[in-house]
């Protein structure tokens, strides 16, 4: 098999060859009066010395100067020709007119060569190709130190792939731009399309002395450096795979094969007597490169669990997230372009997540796979993603209309957000506690349930009873006739509902008179039970209850509507809120209380400062010391100033004066500049600002900057100090960011009271915690946001937007 491997190996680099070949001798016939067989001899010749006089070293750094010419070869086209066509912007016209710029041509013709169906096949056969099974990147691979090293290399590749063929698109694009208009083939001035190249540098570059010569120079740089990796890649294939059917022959014969698969060298087999200096400068090792491949091998099979590769899956995560958020059929009639977006990342993230399944199965198998609990949610997310990649397919073909309900099967994709945060989701427990704390509250929360239901049902059964169908309304007097009912357009404006009793509910004014009207009263209302029950439960949301509760006011007794409503909102929106929120506390507090051994002990709010205790005098005291209090040169008095009480209360007054200063503002819609209503309050921001530098300066200078930057209300004084002198500066003033350094002063109050920051830490928690507390609910938000407008986005062919975008 490995001779096979590299028998066909050869047979395909051998006319690969000759096209290498035909490059530089098409541009070195273009500038020079010189054939293209004759060009292709001196080529061959030119290719022939240059790589038998060189070894592996040479190569490799023949190789970044080589790179390095071409690149500036093909950047001196791309910039000549960008001026020659007037610009950027002009280039982009030219080719977008003449239908060069074909981005998404979704049809699907195996006879059309651009569309994006033939196109994405044939680059990744191709790459996948050229990047994993020929024997030139096995060959790279083995050569690197290890498994992370060869995969930092093709990290490093990649932007440089992706300039190139940047590049020669644009190169393409310059080329059409120049001759879309005189096409050089068809007035004779040249023989063949792929010498538009040559003829566009010698057009366009031959009036600047050496540019022509420069660009032949890139393009023999490329041939050349292509031969002579050739050339090694033969050496090498034929030494590690013809180990076992060489008996008896020499080296020097073998390594002369190797070289028959080269066509300069096939075309001067005179010049064969350099093969043996060039076989002693490879310096070719007679051991097998099988040890390394299989190393690689083994290296490969668990690249999922690398810290890369794990970020790599989390990244497609989120990009799997962005696409299903923007996968809306309004988002798509607004912006056209994402619809084929989505779907590029969407085969993107799909081939990344199938790799990593295959892989999974294949290093674990399948029985254990399956049994492991965050394998079988990849699957299902898998699943999901094919599930989405085929409606979309159909999307775009036409099969399935704009808004159509089949959205509905994209709604569990944003759950693919749990494999972003999952990893802080791990946790050491006895399995029989964990379930001796669900067990427990869940029978909690189950009696919570009961309560809630209860209540639920009680005001849905009262509120039948006390209301039943609202549907009076007051409509003028002209539009009622005993043979017409009055419509919507016929009601009062605002719509007021009212009593056809009068001694009870809300009365009809002059010129109008109240009048059944049985038009639909929507979901709120109390005409049925289930109706009743959906009001009652909008009600206890505290969502839109008080229409409902001014509706049956006017209808009936105010006083029945009041008291239900009262209590409604007491016994629902307020105790069984409450009583939910403290069993869902209790349960994370006792969790919390399994977990303190590994989130630690909460720390203890304590004193920056170095506490001593003094004695000689009548009775004990603490002080605060600090390292500046032997090196200070502030006076002592200053000193024992800021450390009192008083001073600190003084402080305090001051921030609190400076709050109630700023709040004083009041702005009137009269048309005035908004500079006038601080005509006052600017120079009394002035002086506190003053106040406050000059505290912190005078902490500074006693204490020294290094002990005062120490403590974290010190520093917190500075930053608002300095915030505050940039904003009091005039051209600054106006300015809305600096003005929170201002607001934010209020807060060194809590930073200066132990009490009230113990307190707050009671409460808020250490940040940390805090902040992910805040993260966990914005990624809980954003989940349900996409699941919810996946589910509903169809309705907004029924003028109901709420759902049509992620934003709504």
């Amino acid at each position: 098999m490995r001779l096979a491997g590299t028998v066909g190996f050869l047979l395909t680099t051998t006319p690969y060859m000759a096209v290498v070949l035909y490059g530089p001798a098409l541009a070195l016939s273009s500038v020079t009066p010189l054939s293209i067989p004759t060009s292709i001899l001196v080529v061959g010749i030119i290719c022939t010395f240059y790589t038998s006089i060189g070894g592996i070293k040479a190569v490799i750094w023949t190789d970044v100067l080589q790179c390095i010419l071409m690149f500036l070869g093909v950047i001196m086209v791309i910039v000549q020709g960008i001026i020659e066509v007037g610009g950027l912007t002009q280039l982009w016209k030219i080719n977008e007119s003449g239908g060069r710029l074909k981005f998404f041509n979704m049809k699907f013709d195996l006879y059309n060569h651009d569309n994006f169906w033939n196109v994405m096949t044939g680059t990744t056969v191709t790459w996948s190709a050229c990047y994993c099974v020929t024997q030139t990147q096995v060959q790279r691979y083995c050569s690197m130190g290890s498994h992370q090293k060869a995969k930092r290399t093709l990290y490093w590749n990649l932007p440089g792939l992706i300039i190139l063929a940047i590049m020669a698109i644009l190169c393409g694009m310059v080329i059409y731009a120049k001759y879309h208009a005189c096409d050089p083939v068809t007035l004779g001035l040249i023989e063949r399309h792929d010498q538009l190249m040559p003829y566009f540098v010698m057009d366009t570059l031959s009036k600047y002395p050496g540019l022509p010569g420069l660009f032949v120079a890139c393009v023999f740089s490329g041939s050349l450096r292509i031969v002579n990796l050739a050339i090694s890649k033969g050496l090498v294939s034929t030494e590690t795979a013809g180990e076992s059917y060489r008996q008896g022959v020499s080296k020097s014969f073998s390594l002369i094969l190797a070289s028959m698969h080269c066509p300069p060298l096939r075309i001067y087999n005179l010049m064969t007597i350099r093969i043996k200096m060039l076989g002693r400068k490879q310096s070719l090792r007679e051991t097998s490169f099988a040890p390394e491949v299989e190393e690689c091998i083994r290296a490969t099979t668990l690249w999922w669990q690398s810290v890369h590769m794990r970020r790599f899956m989390r990244f497609c995560a989120f990009l799997s997230l962005v696409s299903v958020s923007l996968n809306t059929s309004y988002t798509f009639s607004r912006h056209p372009v994402l619809l084929y977006i989505t779907f590029i990342i969407d085969i993107f993230v799909t081939l990344v997540f199938s790799a990593e399944f295959i892989s999974k199965i294949h290093s674990r198998g399948l029985k254990v796979y399956s049994h492991d609990r965050w394998s079988q949610f990849d699957a299902v997310m898998l699943f999901c993603l094919y599930i989405s990649l085929t409606l979309h397919v159909f999307e775009i073909t036409g099969h399935v209309k704009p808004f159509s309900p089949t959205s509905i099967l994209r709604a569990p994709r944003p759950l693919i957000m749990v494999r972003l945060v999952r990893v802080f989701l791990s946790f050491s427990m006895p399995r029989a506690r964990i379930t001796q704390i669900f067990l427990r509250s869940s029978q909690q929360i189950y009696n919570v349930t009961l309560f809630f239901l209860f209540f639920l049902s009680l005001f849905g059964l009262l509120g039948v009873q006390f209301f039943s169908r609202l549907d009076h309304h007051c409509v003028m007097k002209d539009n009622y006739t005993d043979t017409h009912m009055p419509s919507i357009q016929h009601l009062a404006i605002p719509d007021t509902y009212c009593s056809p009793i009068v001694s009870r509910g809300h009365q009809c004014p002059p010129k109008m008179i109240c009048v059944e009207i049985s038009n639909s009263s929507g979901y709120s209302g109390f005409d049925n039970l289930a109706h009743a029950l959906f009001t009652v439960y909008q009600s206890a949301s505290q969502e839109g209850w008080s229409h409902v509760m001014y509706a049956a006011m006017d209808s009936l007794d105010a006083f029945r509507a009041a008291f239900y409503f009262v209590t409604l909102i007491f016994f629902l929106a307020w105790l069984v809120k409450n009583v939910f929120i403290a069993v869902i506390t209790e349960t994370f507090n006792e969790i919390r209380v399994q977990f303190q051994q590994m989130w630690g002990e909460r720390a203890q709010i304590t004193t920056e400062a170095t506490p001593s205790t003094l004695v000689g005098e009548t009775q004990w005291r603490l002080i605060q010391l600090t390292d500046s209090d032997t090196q200070s040169r502030a006076p002592r008095i200053i000193k024992a100033v800021i450390s009192t009480a008083s001073f600190q209360i003084f402080i305090m007054i001051v921030i609190v004066a400076n709050a109630m200063v700023g709040a004083s503002v009041k702005f009137e819609h009269s048309g005035r500049p908004r500079d006038e209503f601080y005509k006052t309050l600017y120079p009394l921001e002035v002086g506190f600002t003053i106040l406050f530098d000059v505290e912190a300066l005078v902490k500074v200078w006693c204490y020294g900057y290094r002990p005062y930057i120490r403590r974290s209300l010190h520093k917190l004084e500075l930053f608002l100090a300095i915030g505050s002198t940039i904003h009091i500066i005039p051209i600054f003033y106006m300015s809305g960011p600096l003005v929170y350094f201002q607001v934010l002063r209020i807060f060194r109050l809590i930073k200066a009271s132990p009490v009230l920051e113990d307190f707050v830490y009671k409460i808020f928690g250490p940040g940390k915690k805090l902040g992910s507390l805040i993260i966990f609910t914005m990624c809980l938000l954003i989940v349900t946001s996409s699941i919810s407008m996946q589910l509903f986005c169809c309705l907004a062919k029924y003028e109901y937007n709420k759902f049509q975008a992620f934003p709504e």
